[in-house]
Formats: C-alpha cells, structure tokens, sequence
C-alpha cells in the first residue's frame, strides 16, 4: 500500500475520499451519540495512567483512547469532533496486522473539562466503569498538582509541576488500584460436578 505523507503522518492513498465522506457531528442526534459512544468505550475504550522518572525528574501521564483498524478511522473522527479534543493518530501496516489508528485524549484540561464530564453525563454500564472511577481521581489530582506553580527541574529543559511525596504515593496508589480493576477474576461455578 502506498502511502501520502502529510508532514510526519502517514495516510492511505484514500484518506481524501474518506476525509470527504466524514459526517459532521452537526449532523448526528447528539444524545444518540452520547449514549453510544459510551458503549462503544465499554468496549473498545481505555483509561491510562503512567509515571516515570525523566532526568531526576516525575513525569506523570494520563489519557483516554480508542484504537480501531484503519478502515474504522470515520468513527474516530466523529468522536475527536464530538467531543471536541483530541488527536488521531496513524500506524503504517506492520508485518502482522492491518493499519489501524487511535484516538486519544492526553491534555489534562481537555481530560477534566470534556472526557470527565461527558463519562459523568453518559455512564460507563460494564467494567469500564470501575476504571473511570479511579482514572477519574488521578486526573483531578493530576489538575490539582499542575494548577500549581512550576519548579525548574535540573536535568531537563523548562518547568515542572511540584509534585509532594504524599500526592506521588497517591498516583501511584491510584495507578496500581488502576491494573486491579482489570484483572480477570472466572465467575464461580453455581453447579456441583459439572
């Protein structure tokens, strides 16, 4: 498959032709949307948290994403426009599996002003919700740390939030309780002997 290059993305050669035949969200039953998109996550969604240390210093990550195979990228673009935020981003063909693109949400204003109230407004019903939920304290804490002054951080170019011990070992908390929620647990047998 050949491939457009657009800056440092890459496209198919038919992403005009799909581009084009994009819906604006202008023309969909937004309530109607709202509700699917939310079953739609249930399934397909995923609520991240990371931390790492970069140069001596506590770099913390959050996002809500979407990943579908490439030919789906149609229902992506709707989502980025509904919720107004976003970004898609684009992955060649590899040697196993088609391409496929990802929708994701990482600036923690968007996360906390548009992907939190909107999960609030339209429920999460499977177990998915139980990632929200805890997703969703991180990245009011995370908001709470960046809402405060920046620090010069050596080793590293520009201005980090100031992050306490006591708020590091609640991300962390909040990040492991994270993993906990997606552990498979087998429904227990009712039946003897079978």
């Amino acid at each position: 498959m050949e491939d457009l290059k657009l800056g440092r993305k890459y496209y198919p050669p038919n992403w005009n032709l799909i581009k084009e035949n994009i819906n604006s969200v202008s023309e969909i039953d937004k309530e109607s949307f709202g509700h699917w998109l939310s079953g739609f996550t249930d399934g397909e969604g995923c609520f991240c948290i990371g931390h790492r240390i970069d140069d001596g210093s506590w770099v913390v990550t959050n996002l809500f994403q979407i990943g579908l195979r490439f030919d789906d990228v149609e229902i992506l673009e709707k989502i980025k426009s509904y919720l107004n935020c976003g970004k898609i981003r684009y992955r060649k063909e590899q040697k196993i599996g088609n391409p496929s693109c990802t929708f994701s949400v990482i600036n923690t204003k968007d996360l906390s002003d548009k992907v939190i109230p909107f999960f609030s407004s339209y429920k999460l019903r499977a177990k998915k919700s139980k990632d929200f939920l805890v997703w969703k304290k991180a990245v009011e804490l995370i908001q709470e740390v960046k809402s405060r002054p920046f620090s010069f951080s050596l080793g590293r170019i520009g201005m980090l939030p100031k992050w306490k011990e006591t708020e590091r070992k609640e991300l962390e908390k909040l990040a492991s309780d994270l993993r906990n929620t997606r552990e498979y647990i087998p429904p227990i047998s009712t039946e003897e002997g079978k």
